[in-house]
């Protein structure tokens, strides 16, 4: 008789997986595609209440599938499981910008950041992107201009936007 599958494990498998697709790390991006997020639906099958599982599997329908409404599905379940989780947060706020939400995911990103106030770098980048997108300008600047670098180029892009918005072309360059 063998060991039953660890379902965690699995989650984490498939997040393994999904974070090789974001950035381009595998060989083949199909492929690891579709394992992050047949583990993931596995995981999200055998251990309903795990919410790694869920947010995994609600970035996949995201990033991979383009299903918004999945998507959302799994990411609330997620946040309904672990209400104190910061970076499930802060990456639901990606969902709400690729969906034109940009309040909601300005909401989402402040209450990342008070949920961890060291936060990574990209929750600011989100924020920047976020109140670009919700015709803040200023406020995308500031958010952008905090960091010490920029690290996505859509940040560039967003600051360079911002900039022309507030009238700054020689910033924006």
């Amino acid at each position: 008789m063998s060991d039953p599958p660890h379902w965690p494990a699995m989650a984490g498998l498939a997040w393994q997986y999904s974070i090789e697709f974001d950035f381009e790390y595998a060989e083949d991006d199909a492929d690891t595609g579709r394992l992050a997020f047949e583990h993931a639906l596995h995981a999200v099958k055998n251990a309903p209440e795990l919410h790694l599982a869920h947010w995994v599997l609600g970035w996949a329908y995201l990033i991979i599938h383009h299903d918004h409404d999945r998507a959302e599905y799994h990411y609330n379940r997620a946040r309904e499981l672990n209400v104190g989780d910061g970076r499930l947060v802060a990456e639901m706020a990606q969902l709400f910008i690729y969906t034109g939400r940009y309040g909601q995911a300005i909401m989402n990103l402040k209450q990342a950041i008070r949920l961890n106030p060291y936060h990574e770098q990209w929750y600011d980048d989100f924020l920047g992107w976020a109140y670009e997108g919700n015709g803040e300008p200023e406020k995308a600047v500031e958010a952008l201009s905090r960091l010490p670098e920029l690290e996505a180029l859509w940040s560039y892009v967003v600051l360079a936007r911002s900039y022309l918005q507030l009238g700054d072309s020689k910033k924006a360059l």
